[in-house]
């Protein structure tokens, strides 16, 4: 399934039609038609994952539910989020995983970690500049 179909299906649930929510986060009337053949920009993508309230997980096939409160994104009991003034870390127990899996989840963490920073890169950038039209 394509980003475009999850897209597609995630808007019908809320009601929306696709040029509606193009509409509502900003970008060309089409521009999430084209997504059954290409692939969007990140930032565009977090404004849909947003407005649908589903993950970009669901939309971009890595996970099968729509809901952002799935078990799957959840630790594991035995997992850790330990946070200090300056670091955070995450401990998950990869006994049951295999090292591909443990590989897997390394890869999604780094990326998540990647994706958090461009967010807050562009909530600063977004904040300097309402501040300086005040």
């Amino acid at each position: 399934m394509t980003i475009y179909e999850r897209i597609k299906i995630a808007a019908k649930k809320q009601k929306i039609s696709i040029r509606q929510l193009s509409k509502e986060i900003g970008i060309g009337p089409t521009t999430i038609y084209k997504w059954a053949h290409t692939t969007p920009q990140i930032e565009v993508l977090i404004k849909v994952a947003d407005r649908l309230n589903v993950s970009i997980d669901y939309l971009v096939g890595r996970i099968d539910s729509k809901d952002t409160n799935s078990t799957l994104a959840h630790p594991n009991k035995n997992d850790e989020l330990i946070y200090s003034e300056n670091s955070a870390a995450y401990i998950f127990d990869n006994t049951d995983l295999n090292p591909e899996e443990t590989k897997q989840i390394k890869d999604t963490l780094e990326f998540a970690e990647k994706l958090a920073r461009h967010h807050l890169k562009i909530e600063r950038k977004a904040q300097e500049i309402k501040e300086s039209h005040k």
